[in-house]
């Protein structure tokens, strides 16, 4: 029993302790693979790049910047960044072009959405340096143009320097696609701001790159003068780097210019500098373009030397070009002194000289096709390198990934039930908005009914009356006497009215129910509105014999002008139809605060005060309200009480049956 209980006991702690080790292995092993070298903080990092920038040869900073980049797998994104930048700049300086691509827009997934804007705009415009070295200019100039972009208000003089460059590679490459124009435009934004901020250091290729556009573009003067500032850069700056070419280059436009001595004496400066830093190529040029000025200035014999030095060197460095100029040069030469011998010698040199020339270019572009070739080659086996090590780093995440899983599915779960809660919403607004559409579309049939209830029912009785007159009046035309014609015409006339105002009425009320009537209101006169409503019934109304009576007022209201006339006329309208022969309708105007009160009042038939309830009620029939042959469908009224709503107003009226009646318009004042 003993025995069985110390082996039970040491299984259940075997068991334990089993279980704990496959956990410590699901959950720290695949971590602890992942990051085989020790982390870095942010100096030693800083440290280690300012040791990395100091190695000539890209090819051997691509390994340290590698490792670097391992080291910082979890510090700063901006540390990642900057190591991810130098390593698409080594790769682009040996021509690695799809490596620098690809470690340049690693760099920019991390810099993209946080607030470095001078470095994503640095990586952006080295980007556009890669596509320039493949030809590929539509592309870097997307790059260029991202990484003017990513500069935003940025005003540091960190941002200025990188704009400066920017403009100038732009320039670069509207040179490069013989667009001069462009570039010298580009090129003379970027010397601005050069100037502008003191930018010392982008002082020499802003001038430099601005002289060639000028040049190119053929504004010499202009070309001279930043060729010599970029001289007076150099001197402050201490910078050989560029002296020899930019003196020789100020030489070749004072040549152009016929500047036959300061070009001399350049040339001669850009050959002594050449020596100096052991730029051979440069040093011959000189001494060619000196014997070329020689012959222009028919000094023969100086021409011939300096032709003869650039020959010796021009053979020891193998610049065969330059021996074809050299010989060039010495053949002029002879050839100018009458020498014709020697200068048949000379050209047959030139002429043998110039077939073996050919065969060395040739052998020449082959070896450049070879070395290219092994330089593609390199560059597949540093991406199938880089592959392997990704494929690594994928591992080691896919280990950790099972451990999301559950976290995944719950907030999958949550966002499921928001959906569902979400579409429970979106169907009550649905099933509310149903609602709204549906008493709209009662109202909207509410409208058609009454529509064809006028044309049906009032429409229909004027156009009757109006066809039994003319049927009449055709019959009769040859038996009537001159009195029978005049009331002939008086009942057409009127029946014609009758349907104008019914139409007009019609029309406009329609147009208020679908909202199309223009609306559109400010201060006006009312006194303009009220006489403009008058002479639109004056007609009626001296047909009818009555007296329309009105004095003028200053009163200003805030409406719109057109619906306050149709409602005033509609008003009258009705008004002199309801008035006794040779009646009165009076107009006043009364001003009370905030608002202005029109009332037209008449001396006619009145309406009893159980039917003044219907008169401007939506539901009531109109034509159920008295007796009186000169009741229409009520459209009239509704319409004026719509338009006078509209406004912000009111419309109400009184009356006393045989005596006449009163309507109120009220009217916000100004």
């Amino acid at each position: 029993m003993p025995k069985q209980f110390i082996l039970n006991y040491y299984m259940r702690h075997f068991t334990n302790l089993f279980v704990l080790f496959l956990l410590f292995s699901l959950l720290y092993i695949p971590r602890l693979q992942g990051q085989p070298l020790p982390e870095l903080n942010a100096t030693q990092v800083k440290n280690q790049l300012v040791e990395i920038r100091r190695i000539q040869n890209p090819q051997e900073s691509i390994k340290p910047l590698q490792q670097l980049l391992r080291q910082t797998s979890l510090s700063s994104d901006s540390l990642r960044s900057v190591i991810l930048l130098e390593l698409g700049t080594n790769f682009g300086r040996f021509y690695s072009n799809d490596s620098a691509i690809h470690y340049l827009t690693s760099a920019l997934t991390l810099t993209k959405a946080k607030p470095w804007v001078v470095l994503t705009s640095e990586i952006y415009n080295y980007a556009g340096n890669v596509m320039r070295n493949r030809s590929d200019n539509q592309k870097a100039m997307h790059y260029y143009d991202s990484a003017l972009q990513a500069l935003g208000d940025n005003r540091s003089r960190e941002r200025y320097v990188c704009e400066a460059k920017i403009l100038g590679n732009i320039g670069g490459i509207h040179y490069d696609l013989e667009e001069f124009e462009k570039a010298l435009e580009f090129a003379g934004r970027s010397s601005r701001i050069t100037e502008e901020h003191q930018l010392n250091e982008r002082k020499v290729g802003s001038y430099i790159m601005l002289a060639f556009a000028a040049r190119a573009s053929g504004k010499i003067e202009l070309a001279t003068v930043n060729t010599e500032k970029a001289l007076v850069a150099m001197n402050e700056l201490k910078d050989s780097s560029y002296l020899a070419h930019t003196y020789y280059n100020l030489a070749s436009l004072q040549q152009i210019q016929k500047k036959w001595d300061a070009a001399y004496q350049n040339f001669g400066q850009a050959y002594a500098v050449a020596i100096i830093m052991g730029e051979e190529e440069v040093a011959v040029s000189c001494l060619i373009s000196q014997g070329q000025i020689n012959l222009q200035k028919q000094e023969f014999d100086k021409a011939y030397q300096l032709a003869e030095q650039a020959l010796q060197r021009s053979l020891s460095n193998r610049f065969f070009p330059k021996i074809l100029e050299g010989l060039d040069i010495q053949y002029q030469s002879l050839k100018a002194k009458n020498l014709w011998k020697e200068a048949a010698i000379v050209q047959e040199k030139r002429l043998a000289f110039k077939d073996s020339l050919f065969n060395v270019q040739s052998k020449q572009q082959v070896s450049e096709l070879e070395t290219r070739y092994e330089t593609q080659k390199k560059e597949e086996t540093i991406r199938d390198l880089e592959q392997q090590r990704q494929i690594r780093e994928l591992e080691a995440t896919t280990a950790r990934q099972w451990r999301l899983g559950l976290l995944i599915i719950v907030v999958l779960l949550l966002f499921v039930m928001a959906v569902l809660y979400n579409r429970y919403q979106l169907k009550q607004r649905a099933a509310k908005v149903m609602d709204e559409k549906n008493l709209e579309l009662r109202q909207l049939n509410s409208f058609k009914d009454r529509m064809f209830a006028v044309i049906s029912h009032d429409l229909r009785n004027p156009v009757d009356a109006f066809s039994m007159l003319m049927e009449s009046l055709n019959q009769n035309l040859q038996h009537a006497s001159q009195q029978e014609m005049k009331e002939f015409m008086e009942s057409m006339l009127t029946s014609a009215r009758d349907l104008k105002g019914l139409l007009n009425n019609l029309l406009e009320w329609s147009m208020v129910q679908i909202g199309k009537l223009p609306f559109n209101p400010k201060p006006f006169i009312i006194d303009q509105a009220i006489r403009e409503s008058i002479s639109h019934i004056k007609s009626m109304a001296d047909a009818a014999g009555i007296t329309i009576s009105y004095t003028s007022v200053n009163t200003v209201v805030t409406a719109d002008r057109n619906m306050v006339v149709i409602a005033v006329r509609n008003i009258l309208t009705n008004a002199i139809k309801f008035s006794h022969q040779n009646g009165n309708v009076f107009i006043n105007v009364m001003e009370h605060p905030g608002k202005a009160t029109v009332t037209v009042r008449d001396e006619g038939l009145g309406i009893s005060a159980d039917e003044m309830s219907k008169l401007f009620n939506d539901n009531e029939d109109a034509r159920s309200i008295g007796n009186s042959s000169a009741k229409g469908s009520g459209i009239g009224l509704l319409l004026c009480k719509e338009l006078i709503a509209r406004n912000g107003g009111r419309i109400y009226a009184e009356s006393t049956e045989g005596k006449g009646s009163i309507f109120y318009i009220d009217i916000p004042l100004v």
